[in-house]
């Protein structure tokens, strides 16, 4: 009798460990067994339920339709995302966060943004328009989407460049042709990097300046009945009703 109680009991906890997962389905239908650790602002973060121990992954919140939960509970995230782009049309969700703030150089936003995520929303800089820019006159395109010195500190060591190539021409300075063709294939591989550069400088400001305005676009207004208006009366100061409007960032 205990040896079956012990397996009634095994059995048991065994269909219980069976149902212990998490169901992640992905807006594409794809359905994944988890078990999920954390759910921050933009990101779910599990482990796969066949690897308890293994990877922990991390999906944005946009990919995500909805998370059966081991409970029985399901938490709906595709509805959140298409509500909040409704609210804000600006928030294409790249991932800046609380990371950034009002001011930011592009030598600190490339560790936060990839400018291969780019795909739209506030259109500052003209990622086109800037490499054309340093096309013809390198460090320009920089310089336009609001880094002057990383555009000056590129337009000086193209004049290096070309100072060096020149004196490397037969019968100047220290001028041999070998040396001729080293500075001058340095150069233009400098001036393409510098092209390249424009472009991945302006596809990183437009995700910060994105991610901005849907900060900033997230005001709430409010009004509503207010006894804080002083008036003066016949017999003193008095209090009369008023309006209070209310602006919360």
């Amino acid at each position: 009798m205990k040896r079956f109680l012990l397996l009634a009991a095994a059995l048991v906890m065994s269909a219980v460990a069976m149902n212990a997962q998490d169901l992640l389905t992905k807006n594409n239908g794809e359905d994944i067994e988890v078990i999920v650790k954390e759910i921050d602002v933009h990101n779910v973060k599990y482990v796969l339920f066949s690897e308890p121990d293994g990877v922990l992954y991390s999906m944005p919140k946009s990919e995500i339709l909805i998370i059966r939960y081991a409970s029985g509970r399901n938490e709906v995230f595709s509805q959140e995302s298409a509500r909040r782009k409704a609210a804000y049309p600006f928030a294409f969700d790249y991932g800046g966060g609380e990371s950034i703030y009002h001011g930011m150089k592009y030598a600190d936003l490339k560790n936060i943004y990839d400018h291969r995520d780019w795909h739209g929303g506030y259109r500052l800089y003209s990622p086109a328009w800037c490499g054309i820019g340093s096309f013809f006159i390198p460090g320009l395109g920089q310089m336009c989407c609001g880094e002057v010195g990383r555009g000056a500190g590129q337009l000086g060591l193209h004049v290096c460049f070309l100072l060096l190539t020149n004196a490397c021409l037969p019968g100047n300075g220290i001028g041999s042709l070998g040396a001729f063709y080293v500075t001058a294939v340095g150069t233009v591989a400098f001036d393409i990097w510098s092209v390249v550069d424009a472009v991945r400088v302006a596809r990183v400001k437009n995700m910060y300046e994105t991610d901005l305005r849907s900060m900033r676009s997230s005001v709430e207004v409010e009004m509503y009945p207010s006894l804080n208006t002083f008036t003066t009366q016949s017999n003193g100061v008095g209090v009369a009703p008023g309006m209070t409007l209310s602006f919360t960032f």
